[in-house]
């Protein structure tokens, strides 16, 4: 006795092959289509299948197709009931049935059935096609064939996809654009829950299914695809409760729809960090003149300082002053993109100054710093001001990944060398390292992984841009362990690099004390400029603004001058002009000092005077070593 299936959606069929099969003890179940006789397989194992080729939702040859494809029922017999002539079946190869028995009259064509499955489950058919050639061409049968063709030749051709689905959202049929959008194939699709090969939620995939209106959807396929999934009803009549789900590759809308929220979100953010820009800007140049004050008067203070607790706390205080400087910055770097002074510089110098303002809070961390520095190291070419910054940046991102691990890996070192036209800057800290999936994030503006400490996240990405406005790289590499940030700057020209001008010195050789001129409309900084230099040895003199600098040019010579860029009813471009046209011989030693560089204009105007820069707020020995160079004296210390 063997286990057989029967599919036809003819009643009368199902029963008459039903009762023949019974009738020589075989057990028998019917089913009335290609799709219930999928199911019937997956809920229960047979022995051999019988399937009509014509069928209303999945047909025999779909069937015997997913049948033959499944592993697990590919070895099951399969018998092909056709009323089509053998020359009318297409492709029967490709069908894949092991038989093929002619649905002509009762009586012939059970017999020829019957011996075709005992020979199927003995392992010994002898013919595979039966009853074919008693058969007479049927002219209801060619036209409803050629319709068939057509449809499927019209739905193969579509560039849209179409999935028919029945009543409870099984896939009956699905053209080749379907498959193709997919990314499966048709044993793939056949006879499982729509909503599993779209990637639904099945609840929704059931109201979109019964409801009397078409709907829409959108999902984004496993091919990466975005599809638009629209749901149809047929023509009405009788038995009709299938759908149809087309299907429409909107990936290029997707997209474009993307790239245009992105570009709206760029300009918004354009607009914000315009609007950003002008409130930091002005804020910057205001905190600027007392920082300089505080910073200045803070370095004054620690080399008058009585004693060691003394000197402590006017370190902390000239640590925090530097915080706040190093804010101030980034802001104003990130906010707006600022306009780097670039001038030939001592790398080695640069960091010298930098690990002593972050000594205090090395020391308060128990992190030791570790200076290795190239000796005959060539100038770079580097706006100082802005790579104090990049440096400081580094610095205190290098002592917060060190300050939880064991103490002796409480090391931060700072290497500097020499490249093929580049001079090289690198920190190391030997912390936890940075993971291989966030790498390349670190340069993202706000990205940070220490939010709860405080950090603002702009640091790395301020420091980014520095360095990619002068030409050079920067790069986080891995250390064992810990990290190792490299920067690469290009080199100074050697004609670039600044010569002192000739020696102040009176007829009888003795150095004599050169006079200098400083313009500011703020009194600290005058006070602050004029304790630093006079105590470098220099006779100074003071103006509050443009007007009163040209009255004292009148009444004295001077080796040099300080002008500030930014004051009212003369500017400092203003009063360069007058004095370039005055003193010409004195316009080639003028010092310009400002917190603000935003103004391409000013910017340009500072590069072709080719005039030396003090951008506030400086450090003192910066005021000194630069005005002994500009007024051509050596320094005494």
């Amino acid at each position: 006795m063997a286990r057989l299936l029967v599919a036809d959606n003819s009643p009368f069929y199902r029963d008459l092959l039903a009762e023949a099969l019974v009738e020589r003890g075989h057990q028998v179940r019917t089913v009335g289509d290609g799709l219930e006789a999928l199911q019937a397989l997956g809920e229960e194992p047979a022995d051999a299948v019988v399937l009509d080729l014509v069928m209303p939702k999945v047909n025999g040859a779909r069937a015997c197709r997913q049948i033959k494809a499944n592993p697990e029922t590919a070895h099951i017999p399969v018998v092909i009931l056709s009323g089509l002539r053998e020359d009318e079946i297409d492709d029967p190869r490709g069908i894949g049935a092991d038989a093929y028995v002619a649905k002509m009259q009762a009586e012939p064509m059970l017999e020829h059935l019957v011996s075709t499955l005992e020979e199927l489950l003995a392992g010994r058919l002898q013919t595979p096609m039966r009853g074919f050639d008693a058969m007479h061409r049927r002219e209801v049968v060619s036209e409803l064939l050629e319709e068939r063709r057509s449809r499927d030749a019209l739905l193969g051709s579509l560039n849209e996809g179409v999935i028919q689905v029945d009543e409870e959202g099984r896939v009956m049929e699905a053209n080749a654009a379907a498959l193709r959008m997919l990314g499966v194939s048709e044993a793939g699709v056949m006879n499982r829950p729509v909503s599993e090969i779209l990637g639904l939620d099945e609840k929704e995939v059931r109201a979109l299914l019964s409801s009397p209106e078409p709907g829409r959807i959108r999902r984004l396929s496993a091919c990466d695809r975005t599809l638009e999934a629209r749901v149809r009803r047929p023509a009405p009549g009788p038995q009709r409760r299938e759908r149809f789900i087309l299907l429409a590759d909107v990936t290029g809308e997707e997209r474009i729809e993307a790239e245009r929220r992105e570009l709206e979100e760029k300009v918004r953010a354009a607009e914000r960090m315009s609007s950003l820009g002008e409130i930091v800007s002005g804020i910057a140049h205001e905190l600027n003149n007392p920082l300089t004050g505080v910073i200045g008067y803070a370095d004054l203070l620690l080399e008058l300082a009585p004693d060691e607790r003394t000197r402590a706390r006017l370190k902390r205080l000239h640590h925090e002053a530097q915080r706040c400087r190093r804010v101030v910055e980034n802001l104003l770097c990130f906010a707006r993109k600022r306009h780097s002074y670039r001038r030939p510089h001592d790398l080695n110098a640069l960091v010298q100054g930098n690990l002593a303002a972050q000594a205090v809070a090395a020391e308060k961390a128990g992190v030791r710093l570790v200076q290795e520095l190239g000796s005959g190291l060539p100038h770079g070419l580097f706006d100082v001001v802005q790579m104090e910054q990049v440096l400081g940046n580094l610095l205190a991102n290098a002592l917060q990944a060190v300050a939880s691990v064991p103490h002796a890996r409480r090391v931060v070192t700072v290497r500097t060398a020499e490249a093929p036209g580049r001079v090289v800057l690198e920190v190391e800290d030997r912390g936890t390292g940075i993971p291989a999936e966030i790498r390349d994030r670190i340069f993202e503006p706000f990205f940070t992984t220490h939010r709860p400490e405080g950090a603002t996240g702009l640091g790395l990405a301020v420091s980014y841009g520095i360095v990619e406005e002068h030409g050079g790289h920067i790069e986080a590499l891995a250390a064992d362990p810990g990290t190792r940030m490299r920067i690469e700057l290009p080199l100074a020209a050697s004609e670039e690099v600044h010569h002192r001008a000739p020696s102040g010195r009176q007829a009888d050789g003795e150095p004599r004390r050169p006079a200098v001129l400083i313009v500011d409309d703020e009194p600290v900084i005058l006070d602050l400029v004029e304790d630093v230099l006079t105590d470098s040895g220099f006779h100074v003199e003071r103006a509050a603004n443009g007007v009163q600098a040209l009255e004292r040019l009148g009444e004295g010579e001077f080796q040099a001058m300080l002008i500030d860029i930014k004051m009212p009813h003369m500017d400092g471009r203003r009063l360069y002009e007058a004095v370039t046209e005055r003193r010409p011989e004195l316009a080639r030693r003028v010092v310009f000092t400002t917190g603000d560089l935003d103004d391409a204009e000013l910017s340009r105007f500072l590069k072709e005077s080719g005039s030396t820069l003090l951008r506030k707020p400086f450090r003192l020995e910066e005021v000194a070593s630069t005005f002994l160079a500009v007024a051509g004296v050596e320094d005494r210390a």
